[in-house]
């Protein structure tokens, strides 16, 4: 969706009680979009998805086919039915140049504490990878 955030946090939902969207509680948001019209609308900040539900499985028991887009590939679902659950999840770097450099080295920290608390890796790696990200950083 180019960057299209569809659960919005940031804007108030008076009629649902959603919790806020966060990339590591493991749920999942399903929201609703109407067609191309409204995907334009949403682009440009005319209007908003509509939340249909979170959760760590959702289940979709479909009677008929219907045109589907799941990352940007359409397809055509016949009827069935559809699980989708979280199978899991891992970190992502990017470039830093977008950013002030003390940002991206913050977001490395925290990877790198992370992955020291779920014992993939231990207090000297960790302590030997800050430095010499630190070097190529600065």
């Amino acid at each position: 969706m180019g960057g299209v955030d569809l659960w919005q946090n940031d804007y108030e939902h008076d009629d649902d009680n959603f919790s806020i969207q966060s990339m590591h509680d493991k749920t999942l948001e399903v929201v609703c979009v109407r067609g191309a019209w409204h995907l334009g609308k949403l682009q440009v900040g005319l209007s908003q998805a509509r939340r249909l539900a979170q959760g760590n499985v959702v289940r979709i028991h479909v009677s008929s086919p219907f045109p589907v887009q799941i990352d940007g590939e359409p397809f055509i679902q016949q009827p069935g039915s559809l699980e989708i659950t979280h199978h899991g999840q891992v970190f992502m770097l990017r470039r830093a140049s977008d950013e002030p450099r003390g940002h991206a080295a913050a977001i490395m920290n925290k990877v790198l504490l992370d992955a020291e608390c779920k014992g993939v890796i231990n207090a000297a790696q960790k302590k030997q990878l800050l430095q010499q990200m630190a070097l190529n950083l600065f």
